[in-house]
């Protein structure tokens, strides 16, 4: 059986691959929600505004 130029199997390779590329999204998604979140905050408690500058 012929070994991938990697040191890993081709599955783990690619769930690896993955799972980076996953992670990076929760990432982005969670920083579009925390600004979401605070731009809410804002609106809800306009009278707070300073905090959420």
């Amino acid at each position: 059986m012929a070994s991938s130029p990697s040191c890993l199997p081709v599955p783990v390779a690619i769930t690896k691959n993955y799972a980076e590329c996953h992670f990076w999204f929760l990432e982005l998604t969670e920083a579009m929600a925390q600004n979401f979140k605070l731009l809410w905050q804002c609106r809800i408690t306009e009278w707070q505004i300073i905090e959420c500058m």
